[in-house]
């Protein structure tokens, strides 16, 4: 799986080192890692090469103030509105009436001919 692409300021800029076109890959502390350009658009596959990072910011014309500088961008919040929950009561549970009468003659009914369908267990032992 690939690793999540970095958002350092220099990760996609171009410099030429020993006579070859490189592409910076992912920044991490004062080590740049960048890649060989095949082409205008490709970059080699397998590992990058490693520079240091004051070396590749000469290269690029850019000063360490001003990359530290473009690192740190202003976020920009835009403010939320408020929103008015009214406190509506939570709607009481309701309560279980007691089974009537005939509720009870019916469950029993039901259960008489539930228990009609097997045969006694004490006039044979064996099924």
């Amino acid at each position: 799986m690939a690793k999540a692409k970095s958002d350092h300021v220099l990760v996609g800029k171009t410099f030429t080192a020993k006579g070859q076109l490189y592409r910076v890959q992912d920044v991490q502390g004062t080590i740049v890692y960048a890649s060989k350009m095949i082409d205008d658009k490709t970059c080699q596959r397998g590992r990058p090469s490693k520079f240091e990072l004051p070396d590749i910011v000469t290269l690029l014309g850019v000063s360490l103030a001003s990359l530290e500088a473009a690192a740190v961008k202003p976020i920009k919040v835009k403010p939320k509105p408020e929103e008015i929950v009214e406190e509506v009561p939570a709607p009481l549970p309701a309560k279980i009436a007691p089974p009537t009468q005939e509720e009870i003659e019916a469950k029993k009914k039901s259960l008489a001919n539930l228990l009609a369908l097997f045969p006694d267990i004490s006039s044979s032992s064996d099924w």
